[in-house]
């Protein structure tokens, strides 16, 4: 449970498992538990993965850098929003952009591999997954102030729940 714990704090990623493995390895006092533990708390997840010149920070920081300061300001919005996976629309009224312009951002942080392909949903939509190291990174490398970016998406969904109330029927919704 504890190993499986590491891995999911790590993102499944390689230097952060090798980075974990090493801090292992130079404390052979610690249990599994006590870095699943340590690494569980996200403000501090960026500390436990460094040892000596292995920074898991300063790796995601050179895709990060290498964005220009929009696809940035896209992947520390999107890190902002915990949901599990998302379509690439989702990223339009954090942005302000157009569907085909913020599926372009999204796509970059896809070369980026700052954000991960996660497959189709029952509408043929691709949708995108953050992991949450990944996410953790964008949240600590947020500087805005994410009301106004978070307020336009929730408006997005209110109109979309209140399309869907409108044009479905309600005859399925019934006990």
């Amino acid at each position: 449970v504890a190993a499986q714990a590491i891995v999911t704090y790590c993102g499944q990623l390689p230097l952060a498992l090798r980075v974990a493995a090493a801090r292992l390895v130079a404390r052979p006092h610690w249990q599994l538990a006590k870095l699943a533990g340590r690494l569980s708390d996200e403000r501090r997840r960026f500390d436990e993965l460094s040892l000596g010149d292995l920074d898991v920070r300063a790796s995601l920081a050179l895709s990060y850098d290498g964005l220009d300061e929009s696809h940035r300001t896209a992947f520390r919005l999107l890190s902002l929003v915990d949901t599990p996976d998302f379509p690439a629309w989702m990223a339009s009224p954090l942005l302000g952009l157009d569907i085909d312009d913020a599926e372009d951002h999204v796509e970059a942080l896809v070369d980026a591999r700052l954000v991960d392909y996660a497959g189709r949903d029952a509408l043929g939509q691709v949708r995108y997954r953050l992991h949450d190291l990944l996410r953790a990174f964008g949240r600590e490398a947020a500087d805005e102030d994410p009301s106004v970016a978070l307020k336009a998406l929730f408006e997005q969904w209110l109109d979309l729940a209140t399309r869907a109330d409108v044009e479905l029927p309600h005859q399925a919704f019934r006990l």
